[in-house]
């Protein structure tokens, strides 16, 4: 059955994402403490990322996911872009993974 050009079999699937397997031995992951690695796994493969790695991104919902309130997930945010050198627009709400 089809459903708005979607195959019911891929709505059921979901969107997926990929992790390279790199990413656990980058030096930058790895200096991470783990509710920043949590965060970092968000970003890369969590329901606001599309597959160019600039997009809208909600620090509500993302609190909401994550189980933490919003002033941890922007602190947490602020971390791991620098770690990263990703960039955040606090006012676009949008954020951009360069190295995607």
């Amino acid at each position: 059955m089809r459903v708005g050009g979607e195959t019911e079999m891929a709505i059921k699937r979901g969107n997926y994402r990929k992790i390279y397997a790199r990413l656990w031995t980058t030096h930058e992951f790895r200096s991470l403490p783990d509710t920043l690695k949590i965060l970092t796994l968000y970003l890369l493969s969590g329901p606001q990322t599309n597959r160019i790695g600039l997009f809208r991104f909600s620090i509500g919902q993302a609190g909401e996911d994550l189980g933490a309130d919003r002033q941890r997930i922007k602190v947490r945010l602020a971390r791991v872009c620098n770690a990263y050198h990703w960039e955040y627009d606090a006012v676009g709400c949008v954020l951009w993974i360069p190295s995607w």
